[in-house]
């Protein structure tokens, strides 16, 4: 089966699009959206699009299912059933799932100090299930996993600081593999290892299914592509189910495979630096001196530290976004989001003139935790928030000096929480 089988398995509505077409044969575009639960046509075309080997129209303009697509709903059903069956048996053990936040059925999922003071404050506990890899943030102390956090099952690979590994242990439940390491190289053998559970957790034809959708993993994790890089002034950075590490340092580009076929390419031209990658696992210690950076993601997982920036952009579908900025001016940050997590740290100093914020998130979690050494004023504007949770708090001493901050937020379907403190 081709990538689209995954795609088809790893988000919620496009399930629904499959399985309501798959029980009932065809539907007009109205009907589908109707027994898939989307509410605007854009979403919807979106999810069409995604699903184009697996759909087409027949010759009344209905939509129905193609071969392949008959395959996929076959799959979702056996992935819906073990599921069922492993959800009855251990709500049964716990008493029931009631007052749980559940994350599920994610590419990545970041853990962060901010979620579960969130859920905490709201009486509920975190449970992370069915997702391919967790990561659990450094900000995230023993106490609050053990009042906030109820555990992590049926995950792939877990990363978590050294110092939670007594208390996150008894949380943990058919995780294949669990790092307490700061980094991890050769992040294709945990996908390895991942295929045969998919096999028994969700059974053997389904496996197969998912399996030939990802290909094999890449053997080792050996380096591929190494070079050295000098100052740059700007960066661009364009990502298919890869992974990036960013961070300031000597100056250096590092490539690893993350899937079988990694393709990479990495250039200079012009000051800008220039990378591609599909498939791999990319590493960049980049020296001081960018000003803009911007990223553009497909199933992506990111991290990046960096100080100086006056612009960053980050257009994400399926990724995982988690974003140390600090030395900041009057920046101005982008984020396009679909189906996505972002959790951004900003530190700004002594601002002079506007510095903004704009915000595009559909169906996706965001935290943003911004501090200001001396006096800003912080302005919120909530252009949308359609079927979203969304929490600005903004620091009453922030207000007055000679800078400002513009938060601009149009939100779908979606989680945003904000913060802004003096530093």
């Amino acid at each position: 089966m081709s990538e689209d089988v995954f795609d088809a398995l790893s988000h919620p509505t496009r399930r629904a699009i499959i399985r309501a077409l798959g029980d009932r044969g065809h539907l007009t575009f109205t009907e589908l959206m109707d027994a898939a639960g989307v509410k605007d046509t854009g979403t919807m075309t979106f999810h069409l699009r995604r699903l184009s080997q697996l759909i087409a129209r027949n010759s009344s303009g209905e939509y129905e299912l193609t071969e392949l697509g008959r395959r996929a709903y076959e799959a979702i059903k056996v992935v819906e059933q073990k599921g069922q069956e492993q959800a009855n048996v251990k709500a049964e053990a716990r008493g029931g799932e009631a007052g749980l936040l559940v994350i599920s059925n994610r590419l990545h999922v970041d853990i962060t100090r901010s979620l579960l003071e969130d859920a905490r404050a709201q009486g509920k506990r975190v449970l992370v299930s069915d997702c391919i890899s967790v990561s659990v943030t450094d900000d995230v102390d023993e106490a609050l996993v053990r009042e906030a956090l109820e555990g992590i099952r049926d995950v792939v690979s877990v990363e978590a600081p050294k110092w939670l590994a007594g208390v996150l242990e008894p949380r943990l439940s058919d995780v294949v593999v669990v790092s307490y390491r700061d980094h991890v190289k050769g992040h294709g053998g945990v996908y390895v290892l991942g295929l045969g559970w998919l096999d028994r957790l969700l059974g053997k034809a389904v496996g197969n299914a998912v399996g030939a959708a990802l290909g094999e993993a890449a053997g080792k994790g050996s380096e591929v592509y190494s070079t050295s890089i000098g100052p740059v002034r700007a960066v661009r950075v364009n990502l298919k189910r890869s992974s990036l590490r960013l961070e300031q340092g000597e100056g250096k580009v590092t490539v690893y495979p993350y899937w079988r076929g990694c393709k990479h390419d990495v250039s200079v031209k012009d000051e800008e630096l220039i990378i591609s990658s599909d498939g791999c696992h990319v590493e960049v210690s980049l020296p001081p001196g960018a000003s803009s950076l911007a990223l553009e993601a497909e199933k992506g997982d990111i991290k990046l530290a960096y100080g100086g920036l006056s612009s960053f952009r980050a257009d994400m579908l399926e990724s995982s976004l988690s974003a140390s900025l600090r030395d900041l001016g009057s920046m101005t940050a982008e984020l396009d989001l679909s189906d996505s997590e972002a959790n951004l740290e900003l530190s700004y100093g002594e601002l002079r003139g506007e510095s903004r914020i704009a915000v595009d998130a559909e169906g996706s979690n965001v935290d943003i935790n911004a501090t200001v050494r001396g006096s800003a004023s912080v302005t919120p504007r909530v252009k949308e928030s359609e079927d979203s949770s969304i929490s600005i708090d903004v620091d009453s001493s922030l207000g007055g000096g000679e800078g400002s901050i513009v938060f601009e937020l149009s939100s779908s379907e979606s989680r945003v929480k904000a913060k802004f403190r003096r530093g």
